[in-house]
């Protein structure tokens, strides 16, 4: 399969390193420099890296939040209204607008106070929909990679709520063979150990005492995975997009203190007593 090469862009990309204290470019800087040098296909695979800000600013819109929009996202906050005002008619087609197929499901079932999907709440059904429209992605790395954040994020999530003996079923994203096996398994590992790369490693950093240092060993994880296959991939989208998690990685990290994690900690004990939750600076 023909794959563009983007050598000058890649060339000019800074080195990352994951103990990085400073970034030569942000987010939003590198996002510019992309939608300006790469071709409009290869664009829009990136755009859906950029949907997770617009999930975020779509949430906050419906609870009533307008104060905390984040730029980052495809979408801006008067094309967003403006797609909200179109989907109060039923008969507008969905599949019609110049927006996510999830994105419109999402805010007419909401706004119609139609669960999705049964006995989870509204941000983790938006987190469903939008791993299912990622399954589709047209690009077998990035595929792979959203596959592999969603176990991770599923697999930490049941390892949260065994500690706490909380209900692991209603806390899942997906209907995969291994959330089957989260939700049935009563083994150290549930028994994925041959389905799931790093999985001894999710383990030990999972007995991490320590906050800020456990979710640095899951962050690591990723990395990782990351390193270990894009070095089939240079020059290519595959390359750029790795990069791009990397940076998003190393900029949360570059936003945290103790005192931060700190806080973070006690926020997470508190939401567990109902509901295990990911704190925001960690939210996919």
């Amino acid at each position: 399969m023909f794959k563009r090469e983007y050598h000058c862009l890649v060339a000019g990309l800074p080195a990352l390193f994951f103990d990085a204290t400073r970034l030569a470019t942000s987010i939003s800087e590198l996002k510019t420099q992309l939608q300006e040098e790469l071709h409009p296909s290869d664009f829009h695979l990136m755009k859906h890296f950029f949907l997770r800000y617009d999930n975020r600013n779509i949430l906050n819109i419906l609870q009533g939040n307008h104060s905390n929009f984040d730029q980052l996202g495809n979408y801006s906050l008067e094309h967003i209204e403006e797609m909200m005002g179109l989907l109060k008619d039923e008969d507008t087609d969905i599949s019609a607008l110049d927006f996510p197929v999830y994105l419109s499901e999402f805010i007419r079932a909401f706004k119609s106070d139609t669960p999705l999907f049964n006995e989870i709440s509204w941000e983790n059904q938006l987190i469903w929909l939008y791993y299912r429209h990622l399954s589709s992605i047209d690009n077998e790395f990035i595929r792979r990679w959203y596959d592999f954040e969603l176990d991770l994020t599923n697999i930490i999530t049941a390892l949260n709520c065994r500690k706490h003996g909380i209900d692991i079923k209603p806390e899942l994203i997906g209907e995969s063979e291994i959330n089957l096996n989260l939700i049935k398994s009563s083994a150290r590992d549930f028994g994925i150990s041959n389905e799931f790369p790093f999985l001894e490693e999710i383990l030990r950093a999972a007995e991490e005492t320590d906050f800020m240092e456990r979710e640095r060993k899951y962050d690591l994880i990723k990395w990782k995975f990351l390193d270990d296959r894009v070095f089939f991939y240079y020059f290519t989208i595959e390359f750029i997009f790795a990069f791009i998690i990397k940076l998003d990685i190393i900029s949360r990290w570059l936003k945290l203190d103790k005192e931060t994690g700190e806080k973070m900690f006690r926020e997470l004990v508190s939401s567990v007593k109902t509901s295990y939750k990911f704190p925001e600076e960690f939210i996919i």
